[in-house]
């Protein structure tokens, strides 16, 4: 499972287990829910305000399971009013909720990232055959959940490489963006397709195909650092990087290139990975997928080379002064339909 609070949204499962806390327990609300230090995010719940069920969310001014997280132990508050804890008083006031019951959800590894709760309107004096129930339905609610988190998982990592996939892909390029912004730097996607891969399947087989994908995709891996490298297609694989300018973004796909100069030896074969790389220079407010279709289409565009050439024009490969515009595409870009404006994309080999 991945750090901090899984993704998964609510499953009709865990929806029948709440159902089932509240018959066992006679209680009006029950909630199955993840929990770490900034969200207490709701996985199933029964009798909480409708605000709250359709946002999703348990405010931590309000969230007691917050401290069955953190202590790591079962929490049985009798009356609310009156415990320690203030967000259990606050509990009491708005929510009408008098009493608390709540026990960690553990996963295989152990780390605890979640609680199986009730409440009642009224004062109650929690037994340990509650304290068991409730923990009996949280090892079933650590399982589904990790299930669901485990096939969310597996949606995203293409199966030939391990690489994460386009799907996965678009979700880092956008975590690189979070993180370049609070740098005050940007995000370079380069897209690197792999040019003659169809040639390779036609003359020796898929199968050698498929194990050159394997070799490229591992040498990228082990020779970028500091990157992110996914495969987003049948012969296309994505480096996400943070860059300062257009000028760290060339500097990587020199590293690239490098990377890929020499063959791939193959069941016998040495096989050269022709290629060529596109490029997008994206900011925080740029859509993920435009990046991406944006070096896509760049891998198309009439190659050039930094420093530039003479043949190659200012605009499709030199860093841009500052104060022009971001959009630096090539005269051949509007082919890809993208909006002048969003990111710089050019292409180069």
């Amino acid at each position: 499972m991945s750090d901090g609070v899984p993704a998964a949204p609510r499953s009709a499962p865990l929806e029948r287990l709440a159902r089932l806390a509240g018959r066992l327990l006679d209680v009006p609300v029950s909630i199955v829910s993840v929990v770490d230090s900034e969200h207490h995010q709701l996985r199933a719940s029964t009798g909480l305000p409708d605000t709250m069920r359709e946002s999703g969310e348990v405010p931590l001014s309000h969230s007691v399971c917050r401290h069955v997280v953190a202590d790591d132990r079962p929490l049985l508050i009798p009356e609310t009013r009156t415990s320690d804890l203030i967000e259990a008083r606050r509990a009491s006031t708005d929510l009408d909720l008098q009493s608390y019951a709540g026990v960690p959800v553990r996963g295989s590894d152990g780390r605890v990232f979640g609680t199986v709760c009730v409440g009642d309107t009224s004062r109650r004096d929690w037994s340990a055959s509650d304290a068991d129930i409730l923990a009996e339905l949280a090892s079933v609610a650590a399982l589904e959940m990790e299930l669901r988190e485990d096939l969310r998982s597996a949606q995203e990592i293409d199966t030939l490489t391990g690489l994460p996939n386009r799907s996965r892909c678009e979700g880092l390029v956008r975590e690189a963006q979070t993180v370049a912004h609070a740098r005050g730097s940007a995000v370079a996607v380069l897209v690197v397709d792999l040019v003659r891969l169809s040639l390779v399947n036609d003359s020796l087989g898929r199968d050698i195909g498929d194990a050159l994908l394997v070799l490229v995709a591992r040498r990228l891996t082990d020779a970028l650092h500091g990157v992110v490298v996914s495969r987003i297609g049948g012969d296309q694989f994505a480096v996400i990087a943070d860059a300062r300018d257009e000028r760290d973004a060339l500097l990587l796909a020199d590293q690239v290139r490098a990377t890929l100069r020499e063959p791939f030896e193959v069941v016998g074969e040495l096989i050269h990975a022709r290629h060529s790389i596109g490029i997008a220079l994206g900011e925080h407010d740029d859509a993920p997928e435009e990046l991406l279709q944006g070096a896509c289409c760049a891998t198309r565009t009439p190659p050039c080379t930094w420093p530039r050439s003479a043949a190659a024009t200012a605009s499709s490969c030199s860093p841009r002064p500052s104060g022009t515009p971001r959009c630096t595409g090539s005269s051949s870009r509007p082919s890809c339909g993208r909006p002048s404006g969003t990111s710089s994309c050019w292409s180069t080999t």
